[in-house]
């Protein structure tokens, strides 16, 4: 609204409200032609924001661009790197401001006419500042290198070592005899795969996973919600796909309600999710796969709940090595 001038007069130069000088006393912060500077790294770091093309750079604080001399002191200089724990980090930050800014007077970097005059004004200042930032300045001209620059350069020159991958955990018992009969039936399971049920079929050929999650309430957002209510449409969605079945959706009193091939199958109350309405829908979504796929589908149930439609070479190995199928997760 174009105010930012005289909110930047109310907030930080003198006169200003007791509560708020205080407040700036109390904090130590510089006072200079009755500025408070508590907007330091703002004004500083506003070459890089232009270029980086971040979206704040006309914002109040950007106001005490005049005043950016006045911070480029021998004793802030000082105690920038009196607080630094890494000094070749924090020159490298420090100079990155001056190397974008020396790119945009070069024409190397490209910028509005608006912002290369507020760029020519940090010059200005900053050409004002101490002995110590002037030195900075040369510095920055004979090692244009930003930091970003200068650590992806770090990282070509020293490439992480990936480390070794740990051997995987023996199978478990249970799990053992089952490998067996599938690698005999010609289903073998990867060595790599994670050591349980579901990462096994999952990975046998000719699988496929529909799953349901936890159905807890940190499970889903208020977004899902609100349309296209992802978490309780995923799982019918991704039956119908399999199944070649075309999936839908609609809002009706209160309700979201699914679809396959313009069939309902069920629905979810939005005031309510854990009603039974949602429990039915899953439930029904198990027979409607059973129906497209019979013989074929398994059902895991324990903290979460998922649906695999296998070989049924597959699910018969799996009933005769005592593995049920908990299609009655959701109940009868």
């Amino acid at each position: 609204m174009g105010r930012e001038p005289e909110l930047f007069n109310f907030f930080y130069r003198k006169p200003m409200p007791d509560v708020l000088e205080a407040e700036y006393v109390k904090r130590r912060y510089s006072l200079c032609q009755d500025v408070y500077f508590t907007f330091q790294s703002d004004v500083y770091n506003l070459p890089a924001h232009i270029v980086d093309g971040l979206f704040y750079t006309h914002g109040v604080k950007q106001q005490g661009l005049p005043y950016l001399s006045g911070m480029l002191t021998e004793d802030k200089y000082s105690w920038i790197f009196s607080h630094s724990s890494d000094i070749t980090r924090t020159r490298l930050t420090l100079r990155d401001p001056i190397i974008f800014a020396q790119r945009v007077l070069k024409g190397e970097s490209q910028v509005s006419p608006d912002d290369f005059q507020r760029i020519r004004l940090w010059c200005e200042q900053f050409s004002q500042g101490s002995l110590s930032w002037q030195a900075l300045w040369q510095e920055a001209e004979r090692d244009p290198v930003t930091f970003r620059e200068w650590d992806a350069q770090q990282e070509a020159a020293n490439p992480e070592e990936e480390p070794e991958p740990k051997p995987k955990e023996p199978w478990p018992e249970e799990l053992v005899a089952l490998l067996s009969q599938l690698a005999a039936l010609g289903y073998a399971c990867p060595e790599d795969t994670d050591r349980d049920l579901c990462s096994v079929l999952r990975a046998l050929p000719g699988s496929a996973e529909v799953g349901f999650g936890t159905f807890v309430y940190d499970e889903y957002t208020d977004d899902d919600l609100e349309e296209p209510y992802e978490y309780f449409a995923a799982p019918l969605e991704q039956l119908c796909e399999l199944a070649k079945l075309r999936f839908s959706y609609k809002t009706r009193r209160g309700f979201a309600e699914f679809y396959a091939d313009d069939n309902r199958v069920g629905r979810v109350q939005l005031i309510d999710p854990a009603e039974r309405y949602t429990a039915n829908y899953y439930r029904d979504i198990v027979r409607l796969a059973e129906q497209h796929f019979p013989e074929q589908v398994f059902c895991f149930g324990e903290d979460y709940f998922m649906l695999y439609i296998l070989p049924k070479p597959v699910i018969a190995v799996l009933q005769a090595a005592g593995f049920e199928s908990k299609r009655d997760y959701f109940g009868q």
